[in-house]
Parts: structure tokens; sequence; C-alpha cells
């Protein structure tokens, strides 16, 4: 019965059932793929809340995602991988405050609603907390 009601809820309240669920079990550490594809920007917002409360909880959480911006306002370390290679990995605050490297890996530092890998290469950002 609970299986069918969750298979007809959007995308985004899913995400927000699995992440509640994630707050109750509180584990040590958590991988997270690209929490926010496919959301609508409201639902995005709602849902980094909610990994920043489970952050706050302790819990050591691996995030890959395309919202780098998003991302790193969240997290403590970010590996930029271009290519399957890394190529900037810096706290990040540090990433934050530089602009050559926002601007030539993550899009520049004013995309913070849009996906922020938008510069057709083949790069993702890794956060570590």
């Amino acid at each position: 019965m609970l299986k069918s009601r969750f298979n007809t809820l959007s995308g985004g309240e899913k995400t927000r059932v699995v992440l509640g669920k994630i707050l109750l079990e509180n584990p040590d550490v958590l991988l997270l793929d690209e929490p926010s594809m496919g959301l609508a920007p409201v639902i995005v917002e709602e849902v980094f809340k909610i990994i920043r409360r489970i952050k706050e909880m302790g819990t050591t959480i691996l995030l890959v995602e395309q919202n780098a911006m998003m991302a790193l306002k969240i997290c403590d370390r970010a590996y930029i991988i271009k290519t399957g290679l890394i190529v900037g990995e810096d706290l990040a605050e540090n990433i934050l405050g530089n602009k050559v490297l926002l601007e030539a890996y993550l899009g520049g530092e004013n995309k913070q609603t849009e996906p922020a890998l938008n510069t057709g290469h083949s790069e993702n950002i890794q956060i570590v907390n």
C-alpha cells in the first residue's frame, strides 16, 4: 500500500521522503548522486536545506551535484573533475572566492539557480563534507 502511494509522488516529493527517512536513520556516512536533478528550483532549495540539516547532525556526506554553486555553499571541501581528472580541489570557501576557477569550470560566480556546469565539457563536482 505504501509503495503504491510512493509511486504516485512527484520527483521532488520522492526526494524529500527519502531524505526524511535518512534523517530518521541518522547514518554516519551518506552518498548522494545529483539529488537536485530534474527538480524545480524551489524544491532544490528545500532539498539542500534538508541536506544541510543532515550534515549538521554530524553525518559525513559525499555529494556529486550539478548545481555546484548551491552545493559549495553547504560543503566543507570540493573536488572539480573534468573528463575523469581532478582539476581543482580546495575548501569550498576558497573555491567560492576563486573567480578564475569559478569562471573556467563552474560557469561563473553568478550562476546561482542554473546548473553550474554549462561549459560544454564533462565537468562534475564532488562535494565532501
